[in-house]
């Protein structure tokens, strides 16, 4: 999980489907975009315009995704969120993103 500081992002799905989900500072979820390739009859396409905090919840085996962002890179405009465990601590990532993808599912299930 991260931001990009001054940096745009777009996401196009090939194929799968995924939920974006968008952060504040302290880690409450604020937005979640579900995309998905054409068959699935979700947006195929989103733009991060800003610069907050992200990551990808797959939905199914398998995601393919085109990224974009404008460069150059430079790994100082990368903050990782300090509300989530580093990829180095792999246990507590997938405890993270198992208790995530819960909390979108809850979040779609009361908004339809």
């Amino acid at each position: 999980m991260d931001k990009h500081l001054n940096k745009v992002e777009s996401f196009h799905i090939v194929e799968g489907k995924v939920d974006v989900v968008i952060f504040d500072e302290a880690g409450n979820i604020t937005e979640v975009v579900g995309l998905g390739d054409p068959s699935t009859g979700r947006n195929f396409y989103y733009r991060l315009s800003d610069s907050r905090f992200h990551t990808l919840v797959i939905r199914g085996g398998f995601l393919v995704v085109h990224e974009v962002t404008n460069g150059p890179y430079r790994k100082e405009d990368t903050v990782l969120a300090p509300f989530a465990p580093t990829e180095s601590r792999r246990e507590d990532s997938l405890a993270y993103m198992a208790a995530l993808a819960l909390r979108v599912a809850a979040r779609h299930a009361r908004q339809n």
